[in-house]
């Protein structure tokens, strides 16, 4: 999961930065082109060399996964990992939606100096610094610690939330920027991990379609109510409300992990 998150954060991390040249050099209609040219390419290469054993399903009789060592039955409480699941690619969307890709970039124009090039270049190098965690960051997740990955670092992307309300200047800004962005891109990774623990596959199909649709909700949310908050009542609600968000749809995912963790203590006990 960490070297999938990895390989997502590498094109995000070439995109800002090609786009905030594109948008410095060209007019703004350029800065679509550039952005459809690399995503039309990759449909393409799928298209001609389709990636089929990837999307063959893979069915695992009840029987056999009771008797494979290291391979669980399907697990209990699966309403509640889904419920968790969603309410996590919820926020996800939210925070990425109405924050990195609506708030962020106003404020950091607005207060933070900030040029079109100068925030790709910040953004970049917040992908930069998660690519680069994400080795360890997978290497301590594979041996267990799901819950001291996913909450040190939700509360800190929470609080470099609140920075966005009192930074000024460049430099500050954008150190916020790679702070949020290291931190969002290292709590992202716990959740997959959890969905393969505990979705059984004949269901990860369904399950991803719930998720993704409660993703697509927090996407369509985020920036009308974030951006109503912030006309309302100013900067502090608005980053508040996108930490808060954060914070408490990661509890139940944290709730799901430690059983993760007691069901793994069971059967390797």
């Amino acid at each position: 999961m960490a070297t999938a998150t990895a390989v997502q954060m590498s094109a995000g991390a070439l995109g800002a930065f090609v786009g905030g040249l594109a948008l410095t050099w060209f007019p703004l209609e350029v800065a679509f082109v550039v952005a459809s040219v690399p995503l039309a390419l990759c449909l393409l290469w799928d298209a001609v060399r389709p990636a089929a054993h990837y999307w063959q399903p893979v069915h695992t009789p009840a029987a056999t996964r009771a008797r494979v060592p290291g391979v669980r039955p399907v697990p209990s409480g699966l309403v509640v990992v889904v419920v968790a699941l969603a309410l996590g690619s919820f926020a996800a969307f939210f925070a990425r939606f109405g924050g990195e890709q609506g708030l962020i970039p106003l404020l950091g124009y607005e207060q933070g100096g900030l040029t079109p090039l100068t925030l790709g270049v910040a953004l970049a190098v917040a992908t930069l610094a998660s690519l680069a965690a994400m080795p360890l960051v997978g290497a301590v997740i594979d041996r267990g610690r799901r819950i001291s990955v996913l909450v040190p670092s939700t509360i800190a992307a929470a609080l470099a939330l609140l920075l966005f309300a009192v930074a000024e200047g460049p430099w500050f800004f954008a150190a916020a920027i790679v702070v949020y962005g290291l931190a969002s891109s290292i709590a992202g990774v716990v959740p997959s991990v959890v969905m393969s623990e505990r979705v059984p596959p004949e269901l990860s199909g369904l399950v991803v379609g719930v998720t993704r649709t409660a993703g697509d909700i927090g996407a369509v949310v985020g920036p009308l109510l974030v951006f109503a908050v912030f006309d309302l009542a100013g900067v502090w609600p608005a980053v508040a409300a996108i930490a808060a968000v954060l914070v408490v749809a990661n509890l139940l995912i944290v709730r799901v992990a430690a059983a993760s963790r007691r069901e793994t203590a069971v059967v390797n006990g």
